[in-house]
This record gives C-alpha cells, structure tokens and sequence, in this order.
C-alpha cells in the first residue's frame, strides 16, 4: 500500500533556514498531508524474512531536492513524520509511539522481536549531527542497538554499530555521529541486557534540513481555557502556590531588600500590581525591571521569581539547609536528616510578553525563567534571550560548577553551535526555530542521578518538542555530589540585565522590564530514601526523637537545654542510642553543665562510645560486662546530682550517680578536675567536638527526656517525647522560633522511626 506523511497533530510553519537568502519570509502553512508516490519503492529490511512480504512504499520527499541548499551549522531538534516497524508490538506499544514526543511508560515502542528494526522518516534530507534514543527502564537495563541512514529509504549504510545505552537514564542519552545527509533513519534493536525486550521510549535526531529555502516550525495550537484559570482570582486561587515563595523587585522596609512574600501569604491570595498579578486571560503574571530591591549583595539584577518550599508553610522548618524544606541531588551521598526529596522535575507552561530592548549586547532581552539553585551556586540556570530586530528568541542554559565558572548550552536555536561552553552565547542573528513573544511554550527541568536534561516544548507539556540538551554533573566533576550541599527550584522572571534604561525616580518602577505569564507550573521530586536507609532503632514505628548529626566541621552536633534556674540536686531520665559508624574515636555524651557550660568544668560528661562507656572528670572506662553500648538499640540513662545540703558555691562538689538500662555503672562520685558551682543550668546531648565531622549516617538519637529538681523523680520540670512536633522539624530556635531548645542547639531535627 501507499504511505502517506501526516504532518504531527499541529500547524507546520516555515521559516528561514541557514543557506538561504538574509531575509525572513512571512510564515506561509504547510499542506498537512503529502500525496502518496507513485508506485512503489521496498525498503530493505536488515533481516528478510524466509517469504519476504511487499515492502511499504517511500512517500514523496516533502521537499524535492534542491542543489543550491545543501549545507548548515545547526543542531536542531528534527520534527520526525513517521516511524514504522515490521516487528510485533506488544500490546498497543506500537512505532509510532517511538516519536510521540512523549517520554512516558505508556507511550513507548516495545517488542520481544530480536533484533528488532524501526524506521524513521524525516519526510526530506537533512544534515544529521546526532541521535538520541530514551529507553524505558533505561537507568536500570542496558539496550544495544545498531544505527544505520538512508536517503532514499533503498540503500541504507551504517552510521553507528554495537553501540549501547549507558544503563545510568530514561531521559535522552545524544550519540555524536559523523556529519551525514540522510532522509531516513533506522534504528536496530538487539534488546535489553534483562530480558531481550527492546522498549523504547523516544527516539530523537538532531542536525539541520537540508533541500529548503525554509524550513518547517511544528506548532501545535493552544486554547489558554484548557488551564482552567480564572481571571478574577489571584494567582494563589489558581496555582498551588503553597510551596512557593516570592521575590520581587520592591523594597522591603525593614531591610531594604527584595521583598519576599510567604508561601502562606501566597496561599492567601497575596498578589502585586507592578509586579505579581493575574493577567486577562488568568495566567500568572511576573514582571521584573530592570532596577529596583535585589534579594542580596551577590546579585546585580532584580527578580520576579518564586522560590520553591517544601515545607508547605511550616515555618518550624527553616528556609535554609539540608533538611525538609530542601533536596538533593540525585547523585548526592545519602543525607544524615530528612530532606524534602531526592531529585526533582520542574515543569511550566508560559509565554514571554516582553523582554527589555535596551542594554549591552550581552544583557539586552536576557533573563531566567527557571532554575536549580544550590546554597550558593546554581547547578542549572534556563535563560531566555531575545535581540530587538529578531523575531524570536532562544533558549539556553549555564551549569554553574560549585564554586568555579560556568558551563553553557543551547536549548533551543542552535543554528550557532557553540565552539567553547566556557562563553555565554550569545547569537545575533535571528534564530529560526526559536520562540515568539506571546508564544506559548514548555520546558521541563529534570534531574535525576548525575543528570539534569531540558527539554522545550512549543504549546503544552504534550506539544512537539523542539528542544533538548543535557549535563552530566558527574562527567563534569561539578563538585556538587556532597553531603551538606542543598537545592531549591526557581521559577518566573529574574531579570539578568542591570545595563538598559533606568528610571531614578520611582524606584526603578518605570525601568525596562521583563515580563512572562505562567499557565502551569508544577514541582515535583522522588521521596528521600536517606532515613529510611538508617536502621531501626528498636521502638514502635511511627515513634518520633531528635535526631543529631554532625556533619559540619564548624560546630558539633548538639540538642541542648536551658534550665529556668539552676538545681543543686536533681534527675535525669533519656533514652538513647547512637549508630555505628566509621568515624572509630568520634563519641557521642550526655553532658551536666552549669553556667559555664565548659567540658572541663562540668558535673558529668557521660561518653557513649561505638561500644562501651565512660565518663570524663573522673576519666572512667565501663567495663563492658556492667554495662555496654548497644548501637542502633534505645537504652536509658538516669543520672543524679546532689550539692551538699544545696550549697552550690565554688569548692562544694556535688555526688553524682549514672545508670544504664537500670544498672549502676558510675558513682556515687565527685567531679574531679573541675569546679562546677552554681549547680546544673544545661543539659546537653551531643557529638565530640566543634572541629570533628562524622559520617553522614551516623547519628546520636535522643527520646523521651525528663529532668527533675530532686534525685527521687517525683518533682518533674522538664520533659519532651518529641511526639507534638512535626516530622522533619528543626530544633534550633534561631530557626524554629517555637523551639524550647537552646540557641547553640545545631543539627537536631525531629525524626520518625520507619
């Protein structure tokens, strides 16, 4: 039978393309169907069957051959027409799922047929520079394939042989091929290294067309009620703002920074008329001029720009750090606390309605419309520029590599490879497969392992892809794969142009500006596997404790508490437990302190070893056969002091008792060494020392305290079981200002036995 080409679900468009004259023509349509040949043409099937049945016809070129264009320097996404496979599918898993432009499960091509051939058809000859193919269970499963190109869909020969996916992805992995002018592509599949099954999700092409004065834009065509938003709402009323923060370009009285609006006040219905409203048709408004209110002193340039927050509102949890409100990096070592993900996928529907036509070369119709940042750096930073006499704009990316310089690609554009990643690109010329203002357009920022990958779409998160590029942070060595490293997503207009025109009167008010509307935007990441990974501890599931870690080289590990007053006797009750790590002489200790709250001047320091015990002030060693440290295990400790008839003064020291699950294992004894007067004012629960860092895994955990004003325990002035807070929540009340903990208290979170 005849084939014939359809065209995607879209409008196709031309525009000018590298190798034709300077000037833009006017998008003229595209028929959508090209008419079938005329009689037909077999293509060679790499395997013939025994009884070979007729071959499909080749449709007609979309565009016959033309001498005069047949050369180009870009490295775009190629719209492919059509995909077909003599192989059978498995259930609706048909080929032409392999160009669906969807990277889902449901919509890949799979086959139990080895080897198993799909061909591709571009619809005319193109300058093909590279291959992606996206395989299902790709970071789990190796596929080997061969790769072979044809221009007439007759003769094929071969571009790659035994190559093989790296094993590490499902997202796109681009294979650099010799420079080749080709109509069609054929991908052989020998199948996964598990079960012989090929299952692939997209397949991809990249390079340039060649026969065209023009060259085709896929569009696909966008009705803004699809998103369902309501122009008379605030944006919080349309979107989950609820895990976002605001940044805009106003002032903040109180410190004159960029104002920052609270996930809750977003939540509320909060929005801004210069900066931050509800547009006519409901999509979500940010507008950043080019002067005003910066969020710090290592910015230049101002933002209209939501900051991701996990913690939903939960100001117990700070806004800073390893912990619930953060995530890491896929590839990051495990995190010793809860963290709100590992790995993430930011999405977002948007349109740009204006970008600032003044500025240097550099900065002109340059900004943000999403990133990744780290503590200080930016593993990933997606930039939208656009010069005043063009008519589109392109996509990029810089990867930020910690500490150091950046690494730069494009997305979306590419007729300008870039020669050196080290240079920002910036190109000049109008770039014909790139983005109008008032296009609507997706991207999708995914990280996952050592990966992030972008994708661009024009239309919906369904529409046509037409772009892609990807770093490899591991490839890279970008320094971000340690423990105390922490992200966050960034979304909306951050201006990255501090070079157009001012306005000195109004704050900056009437400034250049950027501005781009939002119809989705959504965030997403895989649940921290971290403290599931920490053994159990022994106690019911569903039990919370505080959680101390020290991972910071600059502080210790510690939950401390202040005494309303100080006690000239008193009790003691905490169960406890530490892990086993590798650190070998780093000790956790349960410490009595008064005033001075020095080591050396303490009334107890109870050292808990990997396996025994011991006090300092006197230095005692447990022998094991009283008393032994059981990692991973709750024990109960029960200490007393009591200051001869209450006298607290210096020279009077108080006797001291310690039990371990019910066995006495120190005292009655003195401090020796020391001079704690005063009586006991802290209680502390903590790590070594302020220059020792322990494993990210190890851990001192602490339940059920209670302290009394008298040795028997009937006079109770303190307790906490840790049961009224939520999981993930950060004890110290510089940061939870609902703590009852003391100030020096630092990497104590609460935590939930799995």
């Amino acid at each position: 039978m005849n084939k014939t080409i359809v065209l995607s679900a879209g409008v196709l468009l031309l525009s000018g393309c590298g190798g034709s004259s300077g000037s833009d023509p006017e998008p003229v349509s595209v028929v959508e169907e090209a008419p079938p040949v005329e009689g037909p043409a077999p293509v060679e099937d790499p395997e013939p069957d025994e009884t070979p049945t007729p071959g499909n016809s080749v449709a007609s070129p979309l565009f016959p051959p033309l001498s005069s264009v047949t050369t180009c320097a870009g490295l775009d996404y190629i719209n492919l027409i059509s995909a077909q496979s003599d192989a059978t599918p498995s259930a609706n898993l048909t080929a032409d799922n392999a160009i669906d432009n969807l990277l889902t499960a449901e919509a890949r091509w799979e086959t139990t047929d080895s080897p198993a051939a799909l061909t591709i058809d571009l619809g005319y000859r193109h300058q093909i520079k590279e291959i992606g193919t996206a395989w299902y269970q790709g970071d789990e499963n190796i596929t080997s394939f061969d790769i072979e190109i044809s221009e007439d869909g007759i003769s094929y020969s071969s571009l790659l042989s035994a190559e093989a996916s790296s094993g590490d992805t499902e997202s796109i992995e681009r294979f650099d091929v010799q420079d080749s002018v080709a109509r069609f592509v054929r991908i052989t599949s020998f199948g996964d290294s598990q079960t012989n099954t090929t299952s692939l999700l997209e397949a991809s092409v990249f390079g340039c067309p060649l026969d065209v004065d023009v060259a085709p834009i896929e569009e696909q065509n966008i009705d803004v009620a699809q998103f369902g938003l309501d122009p008379t709402l605030p944006p919080g009323d349309n979107f989950d703002l609820l895990t976002w923060s605001l940044d805009t370009p106003e002032e903040d009285p109180d410190d004159g920074r960029a104002l920052r609006t609270s996930e809750r006040d977003l939540d509320n219905g909060y929005e801004e008329d210069d900066f931050f409203f509800t547009a006519d048709d409901g999509g979500m408004v940010f507008r950043a001029t080019l002067f005003g209110a910066t969020t710090s002193d290592n910015t230049r340039f101002t933002r209209s720009e939501l900051r991701e927050m996990l913690r939903r509102g939960n100001t117990g949890i700070s806004t800073q750090g390893v912990n619930a409100n953060n995530w890491v990096l896929g590839y990051q070592p495990d995190t010793p606390r809860q963290v709100g993900g590992r790995g993430g996928l930011l999405t977002a529907t948007l349109k740009v309605d204006h970008v600032a036509t003044t500025g240097s070369n550099q900065h002109v119709g340059r900004f943000i419309i999403g990133q990744i940042h780290a503590e200080d750096d930016e593993p990933i930073r997606l930039y939208f520029k656009k010069f005043p006499d063009n008519d589109r704009g392109y996509i990029y990316f810089g990867h930020e590599i910690r500490n150091q310089d950046d690494i730069w690609r494009v997305v979306v554009g590419d007729e300008h490879p870039i020669v050196d990643e080290d240079n920002e690109p910036i190109f000049n010329p109008n770039p014909q497969q790139g983005i109008e203002l008032g296009e609507i357009f997706s991207y999708e920022i995914d990280q996952s392992g050592s990966r992030i990958d972008v994708i661009v779409r024009r239309g919906d998160l369904n529409g046509p892809i037409i772009g892609h590029n990807y770093i490899d942070m591991a490839e890279q060595n970008s320094g971000y794969d340690v423990v105390e490293e922490w992200n966050y997503f960034r979304a909306g207009a951050y201006s990255q142009n501090d070079t157009g025109e001012d306005d000195d009167e109004n704050n900056g008010l009437n400034s250049d500006f950027y501005q781009a509307t939002f119809y989705a935007v959504s965030n997403s990441h895989d649940v921290n596997t971290a403290i599931d990974d920490q053994p159990s501890l022994g106690s019911p599931a569903g039990n919370q404790f505080a959680n101390i870690n020290d991972t910071d080289a600059n502080d210790t590990g510690e939950l401390r508490y202040s005494l309303p007053s100080s006690l000239a006797q008193g009790r003691l009750e905490v169960r406890f437990t530490r892990t086993d790590d590798d650190a070998g002489n780093t000790d956790g200790f349960i410490s009595l302190y008064n005033a001075e709250n020095r080591n050396d001047n303490s009334i107890l320091d109870l050292r808990v070893r990997d396996d025994s015990f011991g006090t300092r002030f006197p230095s005692l060693n447990i022998d094991t056969d009283i008393a032994a440290v059981t990692p991973n295990t709750f024990q109960t400790a029960v200490m007393t002091w009591e200051y001869p008839n209450g006298n607290t003064s210096s020279g009077s020291l108080p006797t001291v008792t310690v039990a371990i699950d019910g066995v006495d294992i120190a005292g009655p004894f003195t401090p020796v060494g020391s001079d704690p007067e005063g009586g006991v004012t802290t209680v502390s629960f903590r790590f070594g020392d302020n220059s020792t860092q322990v494993s990210p895994k190890a851990r001192l955990a602490i339940d059920d305290i209670r302290i009394y004003s008298d040795t028997e325990g009937t006079n109770l002035v303190f307790e906490d079981d840790f049961e009224s807070y939520d999981n993930g929540i950060d004890l110290n009340p510089s940061v939870n200002s609902a703590s009852v903990y003391d100030s020096r208290t630092s990497e104590a979170t609460v935590a939930t036995e799995q």
